[in-house]
């Protein structure tokens, strides 16, 4: 594994994210984690912010915390942090629905848009986004949240053509079952 690289990860608080930013920083690496929750990663090469990723406005000045600590020097953006209610869409409330979009799909591209200046600017990095199989399964009381995930898709199949010539390489890995909190709620 290499190391010694900065590492973005949303999410960071439990499950994938937890497990990732984990292994990154056992490798020696620098990770700038999120989430919900108080951090509960002890390591002196982790920096954690609690954040709704649904609130722009502080993605924002994480991001200008992030760009400050790392003079801009990103090398991996991993989007992994989502929001997830089962409900009838026709029960569902607009703020939840918002929150799921963004969180899900907004979030992702406000991270996208500010990191993929900074590899730009060397010519290299990754990005890396969750999906989710539920974007393609069409299960009842999962609209906003599989709309989002297919929305995410979609995105990133567009700026993987838009970076690709920057050296930019862009995955999305659509899960399809890891025992989490979130799958817990999941058929």
């Amino acid at each position: 594994m290499i190391n010694n690289l900065n590492i973005i990860i949303t999410g960071t608080t439990s499950g994938i994210g937890n497990e990732l930013a984990k292994k990154f920083l056992d490798g020696g690496n620098n990770v700038w984690g999120c989430g919900r929750k108080e951090n509960n990663i002890n390591k002196s090469n982790y920096f954690h912010t609690k954040i709704d990723l649904s609130d722009s406005k502080k993605i924002e000045d994480w991001l200008k915390k992030i760009e400050q600590e790392t003079k801009r020097k990103i090398d991996i953006l991993v989007v992994n942090a989502v929001n997830y209610e089962r409900k009838l869409n026709s029960l569902d409330s607009l703020d939840s629905i918002s929150k799921t979009i963004n969180v899900n799909l907004t979030a992702s591209m406000l991270l996208t848009k500010t990191i993929s200046k900074f590899m730009i600017q060397k010519k290299a990095g990754l990005i890396v986004f969750f999906s989710s199989v539920a974007s393609i399964l069409n299960e009842i009381g999962t609209s906003s949240y599989a709309s989002s995930k297919a929305g995410l898709e979609t995105f990133s199949k567009i700026i993987k053509k838009e970076l690709e010539t920057f050296n930019i390489k862009v995955a999305t890995l659509r899960i399809l079952y890891i025992p989490t909190n979130l799958s817990k709620k999941l058929n």
